[in-house]
């Protein structure tokens, strides 16, 4: 119930924010090791995001 009705509307309407805030390295494969080089030297209440697919 919680991920098919509540968590949609609730994500869109802005009544309910992920956390911690995303940091975008960018798209696509060739960048997820910048990625774990950059979580590797720390990163703190951030998570990485690398983007796959079409844009």
């Amino acid at each position: 119930m919680i991920y098919e009705k509540f968590l949609p509307g609730a994500l869109a309407s802005g009544q309910y924010r992920p956390a911690p805030e995303p940091e975008i390295v960018g798209h696509g494969l060739q960048l997820i090791p910048d990625a774990l080089e950059r979580q590797r030297k720390g990163v703190s209440a951030r998570k990485l995001v690398v983007t796959l697919g079409q844009q």
